[in-house]
């Protein structure tokens, strides 16, 4: 009989496969609000009118930042969920296969075992709570207005055009994700 643990290991490695860019796309950004920050500190000495604007804009950055390690500590407590139920699963699976062995030498024949399997470890119901906090986090990032905020502020390296008025996001262009 085929190991069906095999198929969550795999759905497990795919998805810390997808946390993992999601952890490396966060320190990425994490690296440029430091830098947008070292930068904001610097513009604040030299000009400290016109400071609040990229202060407000660091501001709402931080909180991205926030948000977005918040939504990835879900999906790592969500995974090792997981993980402990495949493990449990997987014990449950080799008791089973040595049960069957017996029986069979017994005459005896068992049911579905996987089935039976996954229905005591709720393989079925953590795996949906993975996918729902993955589906959060993409979503929420999506729906995110400190997200939606970002993208219109995100005009931080470019030149500052005469008549474009940073506080006035409506006014200036937004750089897709």
């Amino acid at each position: 009989q085929a190991n069906p643990i095999e198929t969550l290991i795999n759905q497990l490695a795919e998805k810390r496969q997808a946390a993992q860019k999601f952890a490396d796309s966060i320190t990425a950004f994490r690296t440029e609000v430091k830098n947008f920050e070292n930068k904001t500190e610097l513009f604040e000495k030299q000009y400290p009118d016109d400071a609040p604007r990229f202060r407000q804009q660091l501001d709402t950055m931080k909180q991205l930042l926030s948000f977005r390690e918040g939504r990835y500590k879900q999906v790592q407590a969500e995974l090792k969920n997981f993980a402990s139920a495949i493990d449990r699963a997987k014990a449950m699976w080799d008791m089973s296969q040595a049960a069957q062995q017996m029986n069979k030498l017994a005459g005896r024949q068992a049911s579905d075992t996987f089935e039976q399997i996954k229905t005591d470890v709720a393989v079925d119901s953590v795996m949906r709570s993975v996918n729902k906090a993955f589906s959060e986090m993409e979503t929420s990032l999506m729906d995110n207005p400190e997200v939606k905020q970002a993208q219109q502020q995100a005009v931080a390296n470019a030149p500052h055009a005469p008549g474009l008025d940073a506080a006035n996001p409506a006014q200036l262009p937004s750089k897709q994700q």
